[in-house]
């Protein structure tokens, strides 16, 4: 797999405090190299397949690189935390928030 290896321990965040839960992930904003990012922390009830699938997704995501697309910057599969996928913050928020509701700044 082509992804970006990150440390788990160059991570900065509050794994108590997600702004947001999913189905197979909490949501957490911190900081990575210096720059605000989200991190998107993969639950550890999900079996491996399901986390191979979405790091496989994060392979294929880590590719585009534009503008209007979120850059996803890179994984912390380590044994020493759970998987995270490391993501650029987006100031306006979800893509739903943005498209349905339509809150723009």
């Amino acid at each position: 797999m082509e992804t970006s290896q990150i440390t788990f321990g160059d991570l900065s965040f509050d794994i108590n405090k997600p702004f947001a839960r999913g189905a197979i992930s909490t949501d957490h904003l911190g900081k990575w190299n210096g720059n605000q990012v989200i991190f998107k922390v993969i639950l550890d009830t999900l079996d491996e397949n399901i986390v191979d699938e979405i790091l496989k997704e994060f392979d294929i995501l880590s590719r585009y690189r534009h503008q209007n697309i979120v850059v996803f910057y890179g994984v912390s599969s380590e044994l020493s935390g759970p998987p995270v996928i490391v993501s650029e913050h987006a100031d306006c928020g979800s893509l739903a928030s943005v498209c349905i509701i339509g809150i723009h700044q």
